[in-house]
C-alpha cells in the first residue's frame, strides 16, 4: 500500500512494491487553467440539545464596496 499525509507520500516497508517517484495530477492542465468565479451557498447550521462544544461566532464579509461615500 502506498500512502499519502500531509502531501508527503511514502511505501510501508516490506510491502513487496518499489518506492514511490514523483506524485502528479493525471488530469490534463488545460482544464484548470480558466478561472471561473464560483458562488457557493452559505451552510446554515442547526444548533439542538446534542450539539457540543463553543456555540460559534457568525461571521460577515463584505465584498465589492464602493469606497466614494463620504462621511457627514
Amino acid at each position: 500500500k502506498i500512502y499519502r499525509y500531509d502531501g508527503v507520500h511514502f511505501s510501508v516497508p516490506d510491502s513487496g512494491f518499489p518506492p514511490v517517484g514523483d506524485l502528479r495530477d493525471p488530469r490534463p492542465r488545460r482544464l484548470w487553467s480558466r478561472y471561473t468565479e464560483l458562488s457557493l451557498p452559505v451552510p446554515k447550521f442547526k444548533l439542538d440539545e446534542f450539539y457540543v462544544g463553543p456555540i460559534p461566532l457568525k461571521e460577515v464579509t463584505f465584498a465589492r464596496l464602493n469606497d466614494n461615500i463620504k462621511e457627514p
